[in-house]
């Protein structure tokens, strides 16, 4: 596991798209996008303090822009610690249909370290099928999908049809094997091959063009890949 230190964050802008900043701390990283003149978080740090150390960052990148949505992928807690501190400029939560009783009850509960003051007004929305943002180059497409990974519950994925970019959690994490070694053993390979074909099958249900991925665990910064060609050779 990571261990999480707001000083250790780092972040640079996509490879193939300066709307979008990657804000990474190692093996884990949240997106920033750009769409219409605000932005759009994808998964938070795993604390409030690095969260916010996050915010700074986008707002230096993107002055003057209000963080308007910050979407979690799924409920587990490198994804969705630091929530709180995303939230604490008035965003509003985005999460899986079947999340939002979940994250309603955390947001009741009382919060003893690294408070933050969340807006009284806070919506948490859930979808169940897709969302649209944004237009043109900014255009994202965020969709529901079922994972074995998040317990049977939602998974939200996004894909930015003008440069044809994946940006997922959990599933192909290139780099990132060292941790299911440890916990899964010699399942490991099975396991692995196992997510990377769910993403497979995932993609081409959805009829979705990859070009490019952007996991948020894995290798240093997010791939130019051919995702179906490549992954569909790994055999169970």
């Amino acid at each position: 596991m990571e261990i999480s230190t707001a000083e250790r964050l780092q972040s640079f802008p996509l490879s193939n798209d300066e709307h979008v900043l990657v804000i990474t701390g190692g093996t884990y990283h949240s997106y920033a996008f750009k769409t219409n003149d605000t932005i759009i978080i994808y998964d938070t740090p795993q604390d409030s303090e690095r969260s916010l150390a996050m915010l700074n960052i986008i707002h230096e990148t993107f002055p003057g822009l209000p963080i308007e949505f910050v979407l979690l992928s799924h409920n587990h807690f490198d994804h969705r610690g630091g929530f709180r501190g995303a939230l604490s400029e008035g965003a509003d939560l985005i999460v899986g249909e079947s999340a939002v009783d979940f994250v309603n009850d955390l947001l009741t509960r009382s919060v003893t370290i690294n408070e933050n003051p969340l807006n009284s007004a806070l919506s948490v929305i859930g979808i169940d099928t897709s969302l649209t943002f944004g237009s043109g180059s900014e255009e994202l497409i965020t969709y529901v999908v079922n994972s074995v990974h998040s317990e049977d519950d939602d998974m939200l994925f996004f894909y930015k049809p003008s440069t044809k970019t994946l940006f997922f959690p959990d599933l192909y994490n290139s780099g990132f094997t060292f941790v299911q070694k440890i916990t899964q053993g010699s399942d490991t390979a099975l396991l692995i091959k196992q997510r990377a074909q769910s993403l497979v099958d995932i993609v081409n249900q959805l009829g979705l063009d990859v070009v490019s991925i952007a996991p948020t665990h894995g290798g240093k910064y997010p791939s130019k890949i051919n995702l179906t060609f490549y992954l569909s050779f790994l055999p169970f």
